[in-house]
């Protein structure tokens, strides 16, 4: 046998015995970077977390969310917190498990904040339809 077909050989077997490791980075191509309101997703072993950034035009989508306090009338006539959260777990955003059980949401913060800096593969490009920056 030619001593390059051994070669090839050699290394086909050897890919096979030594364990391959490969890591990945995602690059969003979408421009959902841009997007108005922003959901955050981290799955881990015991729990989900979700971070939201929300456009203040839309606080009515996610109403549930906001705390009393941060309303003009305190919240008067609302379902307490709980409720709300059981309600927005229903009904806004629902996590479920492989076996079919509904997690719940906790509430750990809401506050306003300026926008998190993302960078985008769209800034400066323009809409070839509109003519308009992206």
């Amino acid at each position: 046998m030619a001593p390059h077909r051994i070669i090839l050989l050699l290394v086909f077997f050897l890919s096979l015995i030594v364990p391959a490791q490969a890591h990945a980075d995602w690059i969003n191509l979408t421009g959902a970077e841009n997007a108005p309101n922003i959901a955050e997703i981290y799955i881990n072993d015991d729990h989900i977390r979700l971070v939201l950034e929300v456009y203040v035009g839309d606080l009515d989508t996610f109403i549930d969310l906001v705390p009393d306090e941060m309303l003009k009338d305190g919240g008067a006539g609302r379902l307490p917190l709980a409720g709300r959260l059981r309600r927005f777990s229903r009904e806004t955003f629902r996590f479920v498990t492989g076996d079919g059980r509904k997690l719940r949401a906790k509430f750990k913060t809401a506050e306003p904040r300026m926008r998190k800096k993302r960078e985008s593969p769209f800034v400066g490009m323009i809409n070839p339809i509109t003519r308009r920056p992206v």
